[in-house]
């Protein structure tokens, strides 16, 4: 996964000159949050996998996959639409006017190393059933498939090429990881709940674009941008009460457990 995350940056260091460069690592240090983020939950999730497989509950296997992956899908894409209406605003304030040129590269970047972390998190399930062989070949293809990608894309594209060659990693990795999950467990995030969660993504996109952020507003607008999105996935019923006490509920249970 280290390596998933440095080939492009060697690649773009290689062909591409010091200031391209710096746009390109000033993105990929903002882009790397959610994966970050995914050791957390697969810290949670491993264990809890391992346990259900031991006891032979394939039921409660599928329940968890199912639950942690909705929400997981949940959060990414919320972060998404976040990211991808503030990209350059943000660029300007933590790097400054110099790295302006980086917001484009972090819209594509964010987006597909949302999508590894997606497939990291599916990789901790079949870690915690016994499968590292496939997880280890899978990984292994998209190393491969990486390399080819920013050879070809860097030198024509400059930095975008490099962000395109991840993006293009992370389908690859979505699609195969998905497959391979299916086989295992037979469980995923329900059909309806990802067209209902893509969706609202996609419509706040579309307002985020008919009606562009202003540079010094853009903490204003990331509130904005995430409180429509939640919106909307209560509107579609994607997001329910049920889903507000579940939450609350196990993290009312963590708490109890700390005092």
């Amino acid at each position: 996964m280290q390596l998933i995350f440095s080939i492009d940056l060697w690649a773009v260091k290689y062909y591409l000159p010091d200031e391209t460069v710096g746009q390109y690592v000033s993105a990929a240090s903002v882009a790397k949050i959610p994966y970050f983020l995914s050791l957390a939950v697969s810290a949670a999730l491993l264990p809890s996998i391992s346990l259900a497989t031991k006891n032979h509950d394939e039921k409660r296997v599928r329940d968890i996959v199912r639950l942690s992956l909705r929400y997981w899908l949940m959060l990414l894409l919320a972060m998404i639409v976040v990211v991808t209406s503030i990209a350059r605003p943000l660029i300007l304030f933590f790097f400054g006017e110099p790295y302006r040129a980086a917001g484009p590269i972090l819209v594509v970047l964010f987006a597909a190393i949302s999508l590894i972390t997606f497939f990291a998190v599916m990789n901790t399930v079949l870690i915690a059933r016994d499968r590292l062989k496939p997880v280890l070949a899978t990984t292994g293809l998209l190393i491969a498939v990486h390399v080819l990608a920013n050879v070809g894309l860097v030198p024509k594209y400059r930095a975008m090429g490099a962000a395109l060659a991840t993006l293009l990693v992370a389908l690859v990795g979505t699609g195969l990881t998905t497959w391979l999950l299916l086989r295992e467990v037979q469980a995923f995030v329900p059909g309806w709940s990802v067209v209902r969660t893509v969706a609202a993504g996609a419509t706040v996109l579309l307002v985020g674009y008919f009606f562009p952020v202003f540079d010094h507003a853009f903490l204003a607008q990331s509130a904005v941008v995430f409180g429509l999105f939640v919106g909307i996935l209560f509107l579609v019923r994607e997001l329910n009460a049920a889903d507000l006490q579940r939450i609350y509920s196990i993290t009312n249970y963590k708490l109890q457990i700390k005092n």
